[in-house]
């Protein structure tokens, strides 16, 4: 009777154990499901500056965004809201551009509101072009009209300034060879003399970066995901 009882709490103890090893497996997919569901949220990856538009940007020259204070901005940056903004005037390709930011800890500029929009646009330098982190991919010309954000959440980028309204992407000067987004600045009266164009990626303009801790933070994730 004794060895019964033994051998049914040795059972009851293997059944317990493995319990437990399914929760795990099933909290740990769940973990990995919500960090790739997060991955998602940014739009470029390495591969696609690798094209004739960009410059290869691998996995191996990567690395985790440095974090900075809450609420503060480094000295020359911009602040608007949770974000910290730098206006590079050294002019460069757009692959050059965003490559710039990245080193700053920061991403090209991406647009989360009419007001941040409106905001910025301010400090943008004058009579001429700055690239901002917006681009209509080759391979993507048949799947949607409208150009890419570096990250998802922003707002709809045919509802820019665009030179040409209502948007049309070859109206507003978009080819194979000309499909990174631009905003032109002629003076600060923003609503007469400012507007959205396609440019060359090719092309030397000044160009916005911009530090928003939930954007690296979604970087971040997507960096320690991968390795």
């Amino acid at each position: 009777m004794t060895k019964w009882k033994m051998t049914s709490v040795s059972i009851g103890h293997l059944k317990l154990i493995k319990l437990i090893k399914l929760a795990l497996l099933v909290a740990t997919v769940g973990f990995v499901s919500t960090r790739f569901a997060q991955v998602k949220l940014f739009n470029w990856s390495y591969k696609d500056f690798g094209t004739i538009a960009f410059t290869d940007i691998s996995l191996d020259q990567r690395h985790r965004f440095a974090d900075f204070p809450t609420g503060t901005c480094p000295d020359g940056w911009i602040r608007f809201s949770d974000s910290c903004y730098w206006v590079e005037q050294h002019k460069q390709s757009f692959a050059e551009a965003e490559k710039r930011c990245y080193e700053k800890n920061a991403t090209l500029f991406v647009v989360n509101s009419q007001d941040e929009w409106d905001a910025v646009r301010e400090h943008f330098p004058l009579i001429g072009y700055t690239w901002i982190g917006l681009v209509r991919f080759t391979h993507l010309e048949k799947a949607n009209d409208a150009p890419a954000w570096q990250t998802e959440g922003a707002v709809n980028p045919t509802k820019l300034n665009w030179l040409i309204r209502p948007y049309k992407p070859s109206s507003n000067g978009w080819s194979a060879l000309s499909n990174c987004v631009a905003h032109f600045t002629a003076s600060r009266n923003v609503d007469a003399s400012t507007y959205t164009l396609y440019q060359p990626c090719s092309f030397k303009y000044t160009s916005i970066c911009e530090r928003n801790g939930t954007i690296l933070d979604f970087l971040n994730r997507k960096f320690d995901f991968q390795i």
